[in-house]
């Protein structure tokens, strides 16, 4: 009787802590005890920022709206916003290289990083810097729906949205003086 009691004692014992380890691993972690992500893996942290864009809508858009969205998304440095409001392909120029031409939005989205630690950004078509901007490239920074920006950093960016108030074309520089010249 003695063993048959052992037994069923150490049965318990083994099913409660098979249990309690199940219950620990099958269980998420809350997401205040995850680790800061580092330095050293910038691009994942950005990758995965990608994969939960919003899918391009059809429906057409309040350029207003897009340009208020455009330029939450650049003080923020949080461009994932911008995926609603871009058409499926988007004719990305980088000053002063050969990159990039018509691309997917979503590697449009990813080449926005290039902007980030641009600095303090202005939006006012009253800006001087905007201005020469305007005269200088006017293919590229003119445009009755285009949204344009300079940073006291010096980069430069222009989106042109298209008759439903769409993203079809980005255009910028982190060399403003660059493209004056």
């Amino acid at each position: 009787m003695k063993k048959i009691l052992l037994s069923v004692l150490i049965l318990i014992t083994f099913l409660t802590i098979g249990y309690a380890l199940r219950s620990l691993i099958s269980k998420p972690v809350p997401s205040d005890q995850l680790s800061e992500p580092t330095n050293s893996l910038p691009n994942t942290q950005q990758e995965l920022a990608i994969i939960t864009v919003q899918p391009v809508s059809q429906n057409k858009l309040s350029p207003s709206d897009v340009r208020t969205q455009i330029v939450s998304a650049i003080f923020s440095e949080n461009y994932t916003p911008l995926s609603s409001s871009m058409t499926q392909e988007v004719d990305v120029r980088v000053e002063g290289t050969d990159c990039c031409g018509k691309i997917v939005y979503t590697e449009a989205l990813k080449k926005l990083n290039d902007l980030r630690g641009g600095g303090t950004w202005s939006f006012v078509d009253s800006d001087e810097r905007i201005g020469k901007l305007k005269t200088k490239s006017p293919n590229y920074y003119v445009d009755n729906n285009a949204v344009v920006g300079v940073s006291d950093n010096g980069y430069a960016v222009s989106f042109q949205l298209n008759n439903d108030g769409r993203i079809q074309a980005i255009s910028f520089s982190t060399d403003f003086e660059k493209v004056l010249q």
